[in-house]
This record gives C-alpha cells, structure tokens and sequence, in this order.
C-alpha cells in the first residue's frame, strides 16, 4: 500500500511539472502565412521568374490569363540568366509598412531594398539574355562568386522602393489579387525594379 500511495505521488508531481513547464514554455507566434506570399512574389517578379510568380496569384486572374501568356508578356528570363535574377532576389530586404483589412481582403504595403539591376550591366553583359546563358559554367560560377564578393563588402548598390499589394484568402491561403478581369493595371504585377 505504501508504495502504491509513492507510485501515484511520483506521478502527480511528474504531471504538474510537465504541466508547468509546457506552460512556461515561449509560444512560437503562428508563422504569417500573408507576408510569405507577398515576400515570394516580389522575390520572383524581381527575377522575372513569371511562371514562379503565377503560383502566387488568386483563381481570379488565373482565369484571366494563363501561365504562358503571362510569362510571355512579361519578358521572363531563363537559364542562367534566370539563376543570377534568382540569386539577386536572394539579397532582397523586405519589411511591412502597413497592413490593413479591408472588404474581406487584405492589403500589405511593403517596403522593400533590392540590388539594382542597371548597375551590374558591367558584370552581366548588360542583362543579354542569349550572351549570359551561352557563357561557360566556370564564368557562371565566377558571376555569381562576383556578386556574393559585392554583397559581403557592402559594394553592391541597391534602390528602394514600396509596393501595395493585395491579397485574398482562398481554400488553400492568401493569394495575390491583381483583379486582370477589371483590366484597370497597366503593368500587371509588375514593380518599377523589371525595368532595368
């Protein structure tokens, strides 16, 4: 008997601590699912990875235009060209400047730091598309070793900026609404950074 009453004491006192310390615990703050989508957009639209962009918009414009239309519209690059876009895109800052809801939608206005495009025409052959993707791959890896150098020192020159941008929730999350079907935008989804 008096070890049935230390059995049932030990496993009060291991229930209460665990109880405890489950409580004491710092609760992760639930990941904003809203904010990754705007990040990851802007990150593919300033690669001019279009077909990557699309993943990111609502059902609406989906229905609008296709995936192919839009990339093709929009001058998205390839090969490894794509890959240094992409790779730029990696040093992107972004960070929320408002955040409101309005009429079932959600509008984030972001600010945002980017490499700028125009000031590496030396080193990417002015952005030629077909010259960059017939390089060899050792300059390939030299580029990109060239713009990792430029980020570690500080040289790399960037812009600012800000963007609006929409979203709605559909069954499978937050998606950019660009409303293509009211064809009000004149450059669909598309930042002042593209025009380099």
């Amino acid at each position: 008997m008096h070890r049935t009453k230390v059995i049932i004491a030990a496993l009060v006192i291991a229930s209460v601590t665990l109880g405890a310390y489950f409580l004491i615990q710092p609760t992760r703050p639930a990941p904003d699912r809203s904010r990754a989508i705007v990040d990851a957009y802007l990150r593919a639209t300033y690669a001019r990875n279009f077909a990557q962009a699309y993943e990111y918009l609502s059902a609406a414009d989906r229905q609008v235009r296709s995936r192919p239309n839009f990339a093709a519209s929009q001058g998205a690059y390839r090969g490894f060209t794509l890959e240094v876009a992409q790779h730029l895109a990696g040093f992107m800052e972004i960070w929320t400047i408002d955040r409101q809801a309005r009429d079932g939608r959600l509008v984030i206005k972001t600010g945002y730091r980017i490499p700028a495009p125009a000031e590496l025409n030396d080193l990417l052959l002015n952005w030629d598309e077909d010259r960059l993707n017939a390089l060899p791959i050792a300059q390939q890896k030299t580029i990109i070793a060239a713009l990792d150098s430029r980020k570690q020192a500080g040289k790399l020159l960037t812009i600012e900026g800000q963007e609006t941008i929409e979203l709605i929730e559909e069954p499978d999350g937050w998606k950019i609404f660009l409303d293509w079907a009211a064809s009000t935008r004149v450059s669909p989804g598309v930042s002042p950074w593209l025009r380099a």
